[in-house]
């Protein structure tokens, strides 16, 4: 586009200017809101443990060591719903204040007028790409040993549990309830070098395993228990059996998370790469984890887009409807994340694919928002 000294108009003109910095204020202050609420509720359900006297760490290291890192960590959850509501928000308010109608009404397309928005939105996106694969990953750190010292006890169980004991043995969970030292659906497996490849030599399942803190084994109720020689199989049967499991203690099962949550972009692929050559197997749930990072900034750009086409139109209800269309996709983006997200990690779906279906099917919405917004 070219203005009357026949120069190339600027890529942002003032009316992109006046959006983006109507965009970037309403979501800091959103963002800024939610944190402060989600703190005070985070002390509330710790208040016990603040108070108790075992509690030996000062206001400055709660401060520094949990709360500061506490921010960026609930800050990346949110952002992208954040993000999307903020837009909703003032741009709603554009519209029933007809800013919009005139900025159309100049003869602006709505393409172009969605540019403030898709440039803000990458923007935002690259950052938090770059948050997700490394900031909030060594903030984690920080928190999850604050938290493993003198919040323990809130931890309440871990889900879908992989382990590596040794060069040979590994062990699953589905879930481990840490109040009670109680796991279920365990299975261990042994395995050794053959003529073939990798042979399995040993196989333990058991309904439910329960620690036992007196003399540090395990009880094993309802178990099965598989002794392979090549050809030969030894089957064994019970109802309970006490067993020591090569040192396993409860404490061990905590690995899972921090390996997913403190691991930053680098150290994560180091990681998959190491485990992988090394033959170990389920390593989904880390796949999914760095491929969840990328596709939460991703989600950023396309809700963007959704939230301005969504709210730049007058409709019956005013800004309250606007809003509440908002949470109603918020709340059905999460689903559509979470199901793919399982489908990944407890199915054959590629992580690839299962963290970003519900960018894809989001980003149909887009286009159609598009295709049908206002001329």
């Amino acid at each position: 586009m070219k203005i009357n000294n026949g120069q190339r108009a600027p890529f942002l003109g003032r009316i992109d200017r006046y959006i983006i910095r109507k965009f970037l204020v309403h979501f800091f202050f959103v963002f800024w809101v939610i944190i402060a609420i989600s703190v005070v509720i985070d002390v509330s359900e710790k208040m016990d443990d603040l108070l108790d006297d075992k509690f030996t760490a000062t206001g400055a290291e709660l401060v520094q060591q949990y709360y500061l890192p506490f921010i960026p960590y609930i800050g990346a959850i949110l952002a992208p719903l954040l993000i999307f509501i903020s837009v909703i928000f003032f741009t709603s308010r554009m519209a029933y204040n007809t800013e919009i109608v005139a900025i159309l009404g100049s003869g602006v397309s709505f393409r172009r007028f969605l540019r403030p928005y898709l440039f803000t939105g990458v923007l935002l996106a690259l950052g938090m790409g770059y948050a997700n694969h490394f900031l909030v990953p060594h903030a984690n750190k920080v928190r999850l040993d604050f938290e493993s010292i003198y919040f323990k006890g809130h931890r309440w169980y871990g889900d879908n549990i992989h382990m590596r004991l040794d060069q040979n043995t590994f062990i699953s969970l589905d879930r481990f309830k840490y109040q009670k030292n109680e796991g279920v659906t365990f299975t261990m497996e042994k395995f050794q070098q053959g003529k073939e490849g990798r042979e399995m030599t040993y196989k333990l399942n058991a309904n439910r395993i329960i620690w036992q803190p007196e003399d540090g084994s395990w009880r094993l109720m309802d178990f099965t228990h598989w002794q392979i020689d090549g050809l030969n199989e030894r089957l064994r049967q019970g109802k309970e059996m006490d067993t020591f499991l090569v040192g396993l203690t409860p404490d061990d099962f905590e690995v899972d998370a921090w390996y997913k949550e403190s691991y930053d972009y680098l150290e994560l692929q180091e990681f998959l790469k190491r485990e992988k050559a090394q033959g170990s197997g389920s390593l989904e749930a880390y796949e999914v984890e760095s491929q969840r990072r990328t596709a939460s900034a991703i989600s950023i750009v396309i809700l963007t887009i959704i939230g301005a086409t969504v709210a730049s139109r007058k409709v019956r209800g005013g800004m309250g409807l606007h809003l509440a269309m908002g949470v109603g996709l918020s709340a059905l983006y999460i689903v559509f994340l979470q199901i793919s997200s399982t489908f990944s990690i407890k199915g054959n779906l590629d992580p690839i694919i299962g963290t970003n279906i519900p960018n894809l099917v989001f980003l149909i919405i887009a286009l159609v928002l598009i295709r049908n917004a206002p001329k």
